[in-house]
């Protein structure tokens, strides 16, 4: 009895380790969406939400391109909720030959910009047996540019804490002039900080920087809630 008892003990103990680990992983893949400010729901074949990331219930709630209504995500237009519909319901679905249902991008419309909300619809495969498929929704705004940490530019990239501060105001989007106002700092000042940042680098435009940084893995660092630089 004893004997049956210690391998049941320990059968327990293996399967919540197993458990332990797959929460650990889940959360870690969350966080790496959150930080590319990447929504990502889960719905079955008839859009009905079964879990939903942080940023994207943000993005659900903003009611600005997608909506939650009647605990299903619905796109705010019309027609472009029809599409969003048919492409849940596809890929819901399993092929004649067993395949899982295929994928689709959509751009959906903003009341509160010129840009869309970029959505992609991917099938969740349950095992070959299943007749239907969960549905994952990643919810992308090109707007939202991540907002980098100027200590892990600065790690990452061997620059100085000033050069950093002009590379992470480049980063969000502002002109070197913006940034120089932001700073404080001459635009001369910010000029050289620049050509300085190109020659570590070995990049020689500020596109080039842009792209380099959003690349990296500077933004899946863990930001501070208040940013001095």
């Amino acid at each position: 009895m004893a004997g049956i008892i210690t391998s049941q003990l320990a059968r327990s103990i293996e399967l919540a380790r197993r458990m332990g680990s797959s929460e650990v992983e889940r959360a870690l893949y969350s966080d790496v969406l959150d930080k590319l400010n990447v929504g990502v729901a889960i719905v079955d074949c008839s859009g009905r939400v079964a879990n939903a990331s942080a940023v994207a219930r943000r993005f659900l709630s903003d009611r600005d391109g997608l909506q939650l209504q009647g605990g299903k995500i619905r796109a705010v237009n019309g027609m472009e909720d029809r599409e969003l519909q048919g492409a849940i319901k596809a890929a819901s679905q399993r092929m004649p030959n067993g395949d899982a249902g295929p994928s689709r991008g959509l751009s959906l419309t903003k009341h509160s910009g010129a840009r869309t909300l970029g959505v992609m619809i991917r099938p969740v495969s349950m095992g070959a047996t299943s007749g239907n498929t969960s549905v994952a929704i990643y919810i992308r705004d090109c707007d939202l540019a991540p907002d980098v940490e100027s200590e892990f530019v600065r790690q990452i990239f061997d620059l100085t804490p000033a050069e950093a501060a002009v590379t992470r105001r480049l980063t969000a989007g502002l002109s070197l002039e913006d940034a120089a106002t932001s700073l404080d700092i001459s635009r001369n000042t910010a000029r050289a900080h620049l050509r300085s940042i190109f020659s570590k680098s070995g990049i020689t435009r500020q596109t080039e920087l842009v792209r380099l940084v959003l690349n990296s893995a500077v933004i899946l660092g863990e930001r501070s809630g208040h940013q001095t630089a």
